[in-house]
C-alpha cells in the first residue's frame, strides 16, 4: 500500500491519544513475534534478500549495521542462528519462488542465488527441501 507523504502529518478525525495508546497496547500483546526472530534478524534476512545479487559476505552486513564482524557473529549466535542459516535461507526462498514463477532454467536459478555450478545448487536443494529443483518445479 503506498501513499503521498503529505498524509502523515494529517489529523484524523476524532483522534484519542490515551485511547489509540491503550489499542496500541492491546494490539502489541497480540501480535507477538514468533519465537527466535529478532530485529536483528529479520534485519539481516531483509538485507540479504535486497542484495541477493551483489552475494553480501557477513563483513559487508557488519558494516551496514556499524558493529564489527565479531559483535555481529556473536549478536546472531545469541538468536541460535549464523550467517550462513540466513544466506541460506534467503537463497532457498528465493530459488523457490524462482522454480514456480520463472522458466529460467537451473542453471539460470541457480546463477540467480548465488552458485556458479548448477550442480552444487541441486545438492544445496537437496538438502534444504528433500528434493531436487526439477521436482520441485513439476510439483507446482
Amino acid at each position: 500500500m503506498t501513499f503521498d507523504a503529505h498524509w502523515l502529518d494529517a489529523r484524523v478525525p476524532g483522534y484519542d491519544r490515551i485511547t489509540c495508546g491503550l489499542l496500541r497496547q492491546q494490539l502489541n500483546t497480540l501480535l507477538k513475534r514468533p519465537i527466535g526472530k529478532s530485529d536483528l534478524v529479520e534485519s539481516m534476512s531483509n538485507r540479504l534478500r535486497f542484495d541477493i545479487d551483489a552475494r553480501p559476505r557477513q563483513k559487508d552486513l557488519a558494516q551496514m549495521i556499524n558493529v564489527s564482524d565479531r559483535t555481529l557473529r556473536r549478536r546472531l549466535n545469541q538468536q541460535n542462528v549464523n550467517y550462513t542459516q540466513l544466506r541460506d535461507g534467503t537463497r532457498f526462498e528465493r530459488a523457490c519462488d524462482l522454480l514456480s514463477h520463472t522458466q529460467m532454467t537451473i542453471a539460470q536459478i541457480a546463477d540467480a542465488v548465488g552458485y556458479s555450478d548448477a550442480r552444487a545448487f541441486r545438492r544445496a536443494f537437496k538438502r534444504w527441501s528433500g528434493q531436487l529443483p526439477g521436482e520441485f518445479r513439476s510439483d507446482r
